[in-house]
């Protein structure tokens, strides 16, 4: 067998070329192209490039139903440690690799544990505790709302990935349980889907390293659904056919809806973590639930903010064609319509324009108190940046598809005033768990948790609940388990599903861009009333 050795690679993945620094490790994280620094202790000039890449095409070592092979070596039987190598190759072509990992089982330093994180030594890469990490020298439990699990207040972008890494390549030995997640990781909703895998990562590794569920491993298989119905349809086709216990994710509605009956018909519960339409758990499908509140009661409650907070008289209501904007605004409409208010513009755009000015200047015409839009990011950014068509005391209000970071870093100051109604943002929640989520995500992405992430996390955590709950795997034994559900005390607060599947206590709050970031607008009181919000 070859002689374990750590193998150096640059940003490319080169082998054998020179390391960046001899004290720096570097990383390709699963959110993107970003390279995350973590200063190490090492004081050698060996090798201590750890690089792998875990996008969406390539997952590596991360995701076992697409893993590519690795290569592993075992060293002399004094050392008993086993050490693996992968090389997996990305879309432009260019190798890129982790250096080898030596571990001995799951016992490390003397500490029973089915996680870690790799640290540089010399010219081999161990792996230390995840419950006591030189690198830092700190130790800290934070579990998250009832699961008392302790989350990695290290985790850095290497350090969490590399972790969920090495979970899963013992794991693989073993038996895992794939959880689907498929959302949109092309296209103009790309980062919310990423987003959203960051979050359901989070919680996977934060499960595993307390052990997993029923003694087994979690994993994740990410799926591009690109927020296109025929692409989603194949995306759920393919992880079903991989073998998944349960799917959690989704984004577009109209992407979910095509998933949904496909995992239907193969009997496969799909918690839904962003998806509002109603006609998903509408249908009457026994495998749908959600840990967000459903489209229609979004549409009452934003026709009476535009009454109660905007004061508006005239509204102006636009959509963007999609199953998800068309029916939020058909309720706001509806809702709109019998609270007294003229509703002057009802109408669409097409998706994916570079300008939109005419047609927000014939709407100017009409003199609506507030325009509100239902559609996603990437079309209000343009919205914003045609105000100049309107009169400056007329509103701009949206729906919660464009409570996203990229509305105000790509609006700029266009986007300033701008009020959006959504489920609460996961900055904004009040939970102790929420604010360990957010913690715990910004050490280990170095950066804030996108709008949805939160729900997806639950949506992993109410998952890894039904399984222990059922004690079993089979998908229609966790079915049964969400739908014996009472309480779960999640990040968003305590989750339970209705008949349908639906969150039986949906909250929903409205914020504003100010100085460049989302800030409190307004939140529902305990009677359902709008107030300020403090």
């Amino acid at each position: 067998m070859p002689s374990p050795r750590a193998h150096c690679a640059d940003s490319t993945g080169a082998r054998g070329a020179r390391p960046r620094s001899a004290t720096t490790r570097y990383f390709r994280g699963l959110s993107g192209d970003t390279q995350y620094a973590l200063p190490s202790r090492s004081r050698t000039r060996s090798c201590s490039s750890a690089l792998i890449d875990i996008n969406e095409s390539t997952p590596a070592i991360v995701f076992p139903s697409e893993t590519i092979p690795c290569q592993q070596a075992v060293s002399s039987s004094r050392e008993n440690r086993r050490y693996l190598r992968c090389m997996a190759k990305a879309r432009a072509g260019r190798f890129l690799s982790i250096s080898e990992v030596a571990h001995q089982g799951r016992h490390v330093a003397g500490r029973r544990t089915a996680a870690g994180i790799g640290i540089q030594r010399g010219r081999k890469m161990r792996i230390d505790s995840i419950r006591s990490i030189p690198l830092f020298g700190v130790r800290r439990r934070m579990g998250p709302g009832s699961g008392g699990i302790a989350l990695l207040a290290w985790a850095v972008g290497v350090g969490l990935a590399l972790a969920l890494a090495q979970q899963l390549a013992e794991a693989q030995a073993r038996d895992i349980i794939e959880i689907g997640v498929p959302v949109p990781l092309s296209g103009s909703c790309a980062q919310a889907g990423k987003d959203i895998v960051d979050g359901a990562m989070l919680a996977v590794v934060q499960i595993n390293s307390e052990g997993g569920v029923l003694g087994r491993q979690l994993a994740l298989v990410p799926k591009d659904d690109a927020c296109n119905a025929d692409i989603a349809a194949q995306a759920a086709s393919q992880l079903a056919s991989a073998g998944v216990a349960a799917v959690a994710g989704g984004y577009c509605s109209s992407a979910a809806l095509p998933e949904l009956r496909v995992l239907h018909d193969q009997g496969i519960p799909y918690v839904l973590d962003a998806s509002t339409f109603p006609q998903l758990t509408d249908h009457g499908w026994n495998n749908a639930f959600r840990t967000i509140g459903r489209t229609d009661s979004q549409g009452a409650l934003a026709a009476q903010f535009m009454k109660d907070v905007l004061h508006a008289r005239r509204a102006a209501v636009m959509n963007d064609g999609s199953a998800y904007s068309q029916g939020l605004a058909k309720s706001a409409v509806d809702a709109l319509k019998k609270d007294g208010i003229d509703v002057v513009y009802d109408g669409a755009i097409t998706p994916g324009q570079q300008d939109y000015g005419d047609t927000v200047k014939s709407v100017g015409a009409l003199k609506p108190d507030v325009l509100y839009y239902t559609g996603y990011s990437a079309e209000a950014i343009v919205l914003a940046q045609n105000r100049h068509a309107l009169a400056p005391s007329i509103k701009y209000f949206m729906g919660n598809g464009t409570a996203d970071p990229a509305l105000i870093e790509k609006g700029g100051a266009a986007a300033e005033g701008m009020i959006v109604m959504t489920s609460p943002l996961p900055q904004f929640l009040e939970t102790a768990g929420a604010r360990r989520f957010v913690k715990a995500y910004e050490a280990a992405y170095r950066r804030a948790p996108g709008p949805y992430s939160v729900y997806e996390y639950d949506a992993i955590g109410v998952t890894a609940w039904a399984i222990k709950s059922a004690k079993s795997a089979k998908p229609e034994d966790i079915a049964a388990a969400l739908h014996r559900l009472k309480s779960y005390n999640g990040a968003t607060g305590e989750i339970a599903f209705d008949q349908k599947g639906d969150r039986a206590k949906a909250a929903f709050m409205a914020v504003t861009v100010r100085d460049g970031k989302f800030q409190p607008y307004a939140n529902l009181d305990a009677k359902g009333r709008w107030v300020a919000a403090k």
